[in-house]
């Protein structure tokens, strides 16, 4: 699904985040990366996204319909929390599909009555929901999630977590995940993948 070898990476002329950094990700696969803040894991999804090119190396992403849970919400504001989610289906479903996709997630995470509020009305954990419905929504086959249960309590992380893990049995869709939750992420079935170094080297699988 997803391979990185020997990725070199970093922001405009700054120094290099990754440096011959390799992963694979097998279709189906879930791992969810794991080291001390501030390492440069974000980085490594936003190269495997392509929204981050590579200074050399080579990443071969066979995602037909990736999807992206950023750490920040990325909600456009003048569109209500509907608008939003169908606003980035538009592009992959007619219209109706979009607005029916758009309200079965929102329903899912018990936002249906915010629909037709705008991100600044919305709590930190709301924004967060939307965040993962407007993913869910998308029908991935690769999901991408950074630190994607911040700012929600136990009970919504679960059901959240509950609809991911649900989505994954049914679609054997793969996973590359960045947490500080291990234990959320090791019962979605994720396995951790230790990253280290500054900038981070080597390569990244499962730990034993």
């Amino acid at each position: 699904m997803l391979h990185l070898s020997g990725v070199h990476a970093g922001y405009g002329h700054g120094p290099a985040i990754l440096q011959d950094f390799s992963l694979d990700l097998p279709t189906g696969a879930g791992y969810c990366l794991s080291g001390p803040s501030g390492l440069g894991k974000t980085t490594i999804l936003l190269v495997a996204a392509g929204l981050l090119p590579q200074r050399s190396g080579r990443v071969f992403n066979a995602s037909r319909r990736p999807a992206f849970v950023f750490q920040d919400d990325r909600l456009l504001p003048w569109l209500d929390v509907e608008a939003n989610l169908a606003f980035a289906l538009s592009g992959h479903y007619t219209r109706s599909d979009a607005l029916a996709r758009s309200r079965h997630w929102l329903e899912r995470f018990g936002l249906s009555e915010h629909a037709h509020k705008r991100p600044g009305a919305l709590s930190g954990g709301m924004r967060r929901r939307v965040n993962i419905a407007r993913a869910m929504a998308m029908e991935p086959d690769l999901l991408l999630l950074d630190e994607p249960f911040s700012f929600l309590d136990q009970a919504m992380a679960q059901t959240c977590a509950e609809a991911i893990r649900t989505w994954r049995e049914q679609q054997h869709g793969s996973i590359l995940a960045i947490s500080h939750d291990l234990p959320i992420m090791t019962a979605l079935g994720l396995q951790v993948c230790a990253v280290a170094g500054t900038p981070i080297t080597g390569s990244a699988g499962p730990e034993a």
